[in-house]
């Protein structure tokens, strides 16, 4: 059986991204399915807050921003909505 798109982010993803949440809410305001996407988050160990985005489809993100789903959702949804 295939993987399904929560267990692929559960096993690439650090736990504290909501990225199914993010989709289902997307999906929702579209009032369809997304379109499969890639998104490419660089995790680096720096000290404090980051999330840049350096490409449409890469981003470079601190283990505190990662770790803190109140700041990636809105982060995350930014830049699905630009993807899908």
């Amino acid at each position: 059986m295939k993987p399904g798109i929560e267990e692929l982010h559960r096993v690439q993803s650090p736990a504290a991204l909501p990225i199914g949440d993010v989709l289902r809410g997307i999906e929702s305001r579209i009032g369809r399915w997304a379109q499969s996407v890639e998104l490419h988050i660089v995790e680096v160990p720096v000290d404090g807050l980051l999330w840049e985005r350096i490409a449409p489809a890469y981003v470079l993100a601190s283990t505190r921003f990662l770790n803190d789903p109140a700041r990636t959702a809105p982060a995350l949804r930014t830049v699905l909505e630009d993807l899908i």
